[in-house]
């Protein structure tokens, strides 16, 4: 969302002395889904504990239409994908 010619991801990150960026978490995280409410970070970090992914992201999306509430959709990079 652009606001102000900024782009609003609901991200929260930093960047650090060499300018490289580190999201850390979101202001908008709660997933309602089946009546439950799920938080992607909580997902996040008991997929981390798995020693084969090196890096997730856990979202949100829409289910089909006629079904009611979210599903979540995890992501995941294995070994160090940066030292390639």
């Amino acid at each position: 969302m652009l606001r102000g010619g900024w782009y609003h991801s609901s991200d929260i990150g930093y960047f650090d002395d060499s300018g490289y960026v580190f999201l850390v978490d979101r202001t908008t995280d709660v997933i309602n889904s089946a009546g439950f409410k799920i938080w992607p970070r909580e997902v996040e970090e008991v997929l981390y504990q798995h020693r084969s992914v090196f890096e997730c992201a856990v979202v949100a999306c829409q289910r089909r239409q006629g079904r009611s509430g979210r599903r979540l959709r995890a992501r995941k990079a294995t070994g160090n994908a940066c030292a390639r």
